[in-house]
């Protein structure tokens, strides 16, 4: 009877549960933006609970925006703040967009935030970024694509494009559509890219005064340098003290490792056809929960610029 009665009760462990709450508002109204403004939001998610909440998934609602957030697991009346960034460049009028949020909460489990936005005539570049992977020493055969998309009713001229990289060659040429007009700007990487990665960026400048000039990052990896494989590691669950996975190491002389956090332990040791193997390990008194972490790897040889891999997933 009495276990009974303890089993029963509102207070005991056996109704134990997260709940979670947005604190504020989770409903934005962000009015009217110029183009090419980039919108940034911090949500509080709040657990209302007498149990750990996790936070199982954070899912964009549109391709332009992002989100990520510090504390993947909240205790009971603690908070999560939901970094959410919205990119509308490739938008005119209204819009909505938002994040939701997938926890563990039993009663409610998917959560919306989410932002109004009126859209300024702008320009949008697609993309907005480029990344041309891995690039041999004889550069790339073909070229990549960017364009540069005016509305008509925006009075700007494309003046020219160009790079400060010497290895890149850059041409551009008129882009005529029925709601748009701009520029095709075609990217190609000439010999002589460096070795290991390397970022840089093209230029467009334009004719109108409030936005001068574009920038297009753009990125890459050349010849030689550290190639990790896989790039980055990624566990589901592991208890402390248990090994996470490995990757291997191409280039570079006498490496050296150091992860970013003492709860993840990277030790390097050979591996077939002259590679290293660097072991994963999670420490003994790793804490439960996420763990996103960094593992760098550094060489001696000034040539070979260092190598950063990411590594992520639960400790039990």
């Amino acid at each position: 009877m009495l276990l009974a009665a303890l089993l029963l009760a509102p207070g005991s462990s056996a109704w134990a549960a997260p709940r979670a709450v947005v604190q504020g508002e989770h409903h934005l109204d962000a009015g009217e933006i110029e183009p090419g403004k980039v919108l940034e939001y911090d949500f509080v998610l709040r657990n209302q609970g007498d149990a750990s909440l996790a936070i199982q998934d954070l899912k964009p609602t549109c391709y332009c925006t992002s989100a990520r957030t510090d504390l993947w697991d909240v205790p009971p009346g603690g908070t999560a703040t939901i970094h959410v960034r919205i990119d509308p460049s490739d938008f005119v009028g209204k819009i909505n967009k938002g994040v939701e949020i997938t926890t563990n909460d039993p009663a409610n489990p998917t959560l919306l935030v989410d932002v109004d936005i009126v859209v300024l005539p702008g320009i949008a570049v697609l993309p907005p970024e480029l990344d041309l992977g891995s690039v041999g020493p004889e550069g790339t055969k073909k070229s990549l694509k960017v364009e540069v998309k005016i509305p008509r009713e925006r009075e700007m001229e494309i003046l020219g494009v160009s790079s400060d990289a010497a290895y890149l060659e850059v041409t551009h040429e008129p882009l005529q559509l029925e709601e748009r007009h701009g520029a095709t700007i075609w990217v190609k990487v000439r010999p002589g890219v460096p070795a290991g990665p390397f970022a840089t960026k093209v230029l467009v400048k334009t004719s109108d005064p409030s936005r001068p000039s574009i920038e297009i990052p753009v990125r890459g990896r050349g010849p030689g340098g550290l190639v990790a494989q896989p790039d980055k590691v990624v566990f589901e669950t592991a208890a402390a003290g248990s090994e996470v996975g490995a990757f291997e190491v191409k280039g570079g002389k006498n490496l050296q490792v150091r992860s970013s956090t003492p709860s993840l332990l990277a030790e390097i040791e050979p591996s077939a056809g002259g590679a290293q193997r660097v072991k994963l390990r999670l420490a003994g008194n790793a804490r439960s929960g996420r763990l996103l972490a960094k593992v760098t790897v550094t060489t001696a040889d000034t040539s070979q610029p260092e190598l950063v891999v990411p590594v992520m997933g639960l400790v039990r």
